[in-house]
């Protein structure tokens, strides 16, 4: 399972990464790539609805769980 909530927990740990790491940090591209990446696939898979299933990949498994949309949301806060 891609599972939502893990996902919102893993892109709001990259945020909080790319803060803290200097801009010359030689792993800092590696860091922004993941989260570019998965940022980007993880928005690919919203509901029509604005909310992510607990599942991403197969929402007929899941209902709409409303405890996974605030976790994706949160990762927006900080890089506004």
């Amino acid at each position: 399972m891609f599972w939502g909530r893990g996902n919102g927990w893993v892109l709001g740990g990259l945020v909080e990464i790319l803060q803290a790491l200097p801009k010359d940090e030689s792993s800092r591209t590696f860091y922004q790539d993941l989260f570019v990446a998965l940022a980007t696939r993880v928005a690919s898979l919203q509901s029509a609805d604005g909310y992510w299933h607990a599942s991403l990949l197969d929402q007929r498994l899941t209902h709409r769980p409303k405890q996974v949309q605030p976790v994706l949301s949160f990762m927006h806060l900080p890089m506004a």
